[in-house]
């Protein structure tokens, strides 16, 4: 079985190059003519760059970081090189030792750097897609669900945000496809690299820190709870060690014991008491708590979720279902143009006109076209991902991962804030589940699992 996939591999890889070729190509015309603008403004890259800067530049942090330290590595390295090439390296040495004086630069200039590397990381999470595919379905498959990756306008706009969720997908893409391609034998060629990218992905986004859980998991249905026991100790180990410096270096410097970061908690009153500006948040936690009185944010985080929850049981519960289920019918990044939502123009059309004429009239207004096509292929994904979950329920064991990506995060979010932005990770095992949807209507069955070997009972 596994033979007659890979003899197909050949034969796929011109196709496979065009389809690399045009995801490079296209996120580069996107991304090339953007200008830094306004995605500096309410946003996190102006955080992470100006954190990130004084991380490279000093080697320290002004307190214990919400966050791991990949994303602020990017942007920190993006804004050095965005100073230009005749002030490396002497000006990078320079002011690694002159740490006061790391304040007064603006951010900004690493920008276009930084979408450049997104731009890249997006092909390169075309070919993961591609190699997922294959590994849980067949070549067909995996080739479909690079070409969809390739042209789907959600990814396309994502290459041009300054935000963490590009690398943290392609790391999660690349670990997924090295685990899934050896689950016939999974020895430690295909565990170590998988905890290790699992760990980098947990130290861009936090909210990954538990999905060696699901691997581990996997290894059990799939191989029996001797091996699980076995890999798992070895996963958990490479992870751990990967994770281990940015931990070691929260506990001498701040004394805070921490994986990644301590945003938690602070997601989790986010969450509790909706989505607000970080001066509102703080504004709120106050008005419920004596923040003086807390040793740290921490909390006073976790004294104002557990009053914003006692008050309104009822409410939170109700908030938090509302919020996860607009977030999932939301599109992701129709934020990022001009002019009204079409959202709010077709409320408006339904409120006051319902006439032919004035729906219309809707799509004229500003950048239409654009946020349309990104309502489309959400909803495409959508509809075609939930087929192809059905579908494949009967192949779970094999895609377990696959089945635990959607089970985690949508669990994780029922509790942590819930925004399109969060959820973007399902985009790509959704895909992959709506390409292999395509395939088995057109085929009119199902594919069929590698059967693991004997030895690994």
């Amino acid at each position: 079985m596994i033979g007659s996939r890979l003899s197909t591999i050949p034969k796929r890889r011109p196709a496979l190059a065009l389809i690399l070729l045009l995801a490079l190509a296209l996120r580069l015309v996107y991304v090339l003519p953007l200008e830094v603008g306004a995605s500096l403004y309410g946003g996190d890259y102006s955080w992470y760059a100006r954190e990130g800067r004084i991380l490279i530049r000093t080697g320290w942090t002004y307190g214990p970081m919400p966050t791991g330290p990949v994303f602020l590595l990017v942007a920190g390295a993006a804004e050095e090189l965005g100073a230009g090439p005749a002030k490396l390296p002497g000006y990078m040495l320079q002011r690694m030792v002159a740490g006061p004086t790391v304040f007064p630069d603006p951010v900004g200039r690493g920008v276009p750097l930084v979408r450049g590397l997104h731009a890249l990381l997006g092909a390169l999470t075309v070919w993961m897609a591609y190699r997922i595919g294959r590994a849980a379905w067949d070549a067909r498959t995996g080739l479909l669900a690079a070409f969809l990756l390739a042209i789907n306008p959600q990814f396309i706009v994502e290459a041009g945000n300054p935000t963490s969720e590009s690398v943290a997908i392609f790391l999660l893409a690349w670990a997924l496809a090295v685990w899934l391609e050896g689950q016939v034998s999974p020895g430690w060629r295909v565990i170590i690299p998988a905890g290790v990218l699992l760990a980098l992905a947990a130290l861009t986004r936090s909210v990954f820190l538990a999905l060696p859980s699901l691997l581990i998991a996997h290894l059990w249905v799939r191989h029996g709870w001797r091996r699980a026991l076995r890999g798992g100790a070895t996963l958990l180990l490479a992870w751990l060690l990967t994770i281990a410096p940015w931990t070691v270096y929260n506990l001498i410097t701040w004394d805070r014991l921490t994986l990644t970061g301590e945003g938690l908690l602070g997601m989790l009153y986010v969450g509790a008491a909706g989505w607000q500006a970080p001066e509102e948040v703080d504004a709120g936690l106050s008005a419920l708590v004596d923040t003086t009185e807390a040793e740290n944010q921490q909390e006073a985080f976790a004294a104002g979720l557990a009053a914003t929850i006692l008050r309104d049981p009822a409410g939170y519960a109700l908030t938090r279902v509302r919020e996860l289920g607009g977030a999932m019918l939301q599109p992701h990044n129709t934020n990022a143009f001009p002019g009204e939502s079409i959202k709010a123009l077709v409320s408006a059309w339904l409120r006051d006109d319902r006439t032919l004429a004035g729906l219309l009239a809707l799509t004229v207004a500003e950048q239409f076209g654009i946020k349309l096509l990104l309502y489309l292929s959400h909803y495409a994904g959508l509809l075609l991902g939930g087929l192809g979950l059905l579908l494949n329920l009967r192949r779970w064991r094999m895609l377990l991962p696959l089945y635990g990506l959607f089970v985690y995060i949508l669990g994780i979010h029922l509790f942590l804030s819930a925004i399109p932005r969060y959820l973007f990770p399902l985009a790509l095992p959704g895909w992959l589940f709506a390409s292999a949807a395509l395939v088995t209507l057109r085929d009119g069955h199902l594919a069929s699992d590698p059967a693991p070997t004997a030895a690994n009972h």
